[in-house]
């Protein structure tokens, strides 16, 4: 018979995560063959299955999501103003990669652009993540982290056109809404 209780009142079980279920197996020397254990109460309980909870994605998750993948994907108008400009790239371009290939000034800013995305998709993550596993995400980072978002892809679109100051203006409230999440966990 097991000594470990479970933490659970018989009248009203309460979930208990799956590590704490690995636990009280252990010690109850549970054997992966046995599918059955026996518990105080007489009754028998399947342990093949254990509980396990979904995982939610949160709005801030979701939107972390959708920056990960606008970020993994701004290199594509780059790569095609370089091939409509130079055509593909020849065995010469892959032995020496620094060798010139002009490309217009649009594919310049939607280099510059996919840069600028990946230095500040870290920063962005970090907060997102902290927010969540803090407890701390609520419907203030959800409204943070999509604004970032938008203004993110907006700021992508802006960039490539050329149009300077409002770049400027649409980057700092990108930046803003980072200052938000911040300030949302360390509240």
């Amino acid at each position: 018979m097991c000594a470990v209780r479970p933490p659970f009142v018989a009248a009203q079980a309460v979930p208990i995560s799956w590590p704490l279920q690995k636990e009280i197996l252990r010690q109850c020397r549970y054997r992966p063959g046995s599918i059955v254990s026996g518990g105080r109460s007489g009754r028998n309980r399947d342990l093949r299955h254990p509980r396990t909870q979904e995982a939610k994605v949160t709005t801030d998750l979701r939107y972390l999501a959708y920056m990960a993948m606008l970020t993994a994907a701004l290199w594509i108008p780059y790569i095609v103003c370089q091939v409509i400009t130079n055509g593909p790239l020849q065995p010469k371009n892959y032995l020496d990669p620094a060798l010139p290939r002009p490309v217009p000034a649009w594919g310049q800013r939607a280099h510059r652009a996919y840069l600028n995305a990946i230095e500040v998709f870290a920063p962005f993550a970090a907060l997102v993540v902290v927010a969540h596993l803090t407890g701390k995400a609520n419907e203030m980072t959800a409204l943070w982290s999509a604004s970032f978002f938008y203004l993110r892809l907006a700021h992508a679109v802006i960039y490539w056109t050329g149009l300077p100051w409002l770049r400027t203006i649409l980057f700092t409230l990108a930046f803003v809404a980072e200052v938000g999440i911040f300030r949302e966990v360390i509240k």
